[in-house]
């Protein structure tokens, strides 16, 4: 959760459901307080009326208690790789029906429609995180 107050009463919304990073605060402040021209951050002011649909992450640092991994969140699901030396484990959270994450759709059937669409969002979040901003 994030509650941001304006010095003044503006127009922005009180509350949002939309997706939201920590990169977007940024921008969300400086478009808060006007635009400024030249100014070029990552993220996405949370006054947009474009919602992020889903997001990339990753954690591929060597850590002795930390396993490698990356995923992609979408507004329904969570979708996790653990990267075990050659080995792919695969998590898929349906966090509409399972909010708590205790069933993973990844260890059903590998042919299952849910699973190849959000690996086809993954690889494209993760293509889109790669490239230079």
């Amino acid at each position: 959760p994030l509650i941001v107050k304006p010095p003044r009463s503006t127009r922005f919304p009180t509350n949002t459901n939309q997706l939201a990073l920590n990169i977007d605060i940024c921008p969300t402040i400086l478009d808060v307080c006007g635009d400024i021209p030249g100014v070029r951050v990552q993220g996405q002011s949370l006054r947009s009326p474009k919602n992020r649909s889903a997001f990339y992450y990753e954690h591929l640092f060597d850590h002795p208690s930390i396993v490698k991994s990356e995923g992609v969140r979408t507004e329904s699901y969570k979708y996790i790789r653990y990267l075990l030396g050659e080995t792919v484990h695969e998590c898929l959270y349906d966090l509409i029906n399972d909010p708590f994450e205790l069933n993973n759709l990844g260890l059903e059937a590998v042919s299952d429609d849910t699973l190849k669409n959000v690996r086809m969002v993954f690889d494209t979040q993760k293509r889109n995180a790669t490239q230079p901003v």
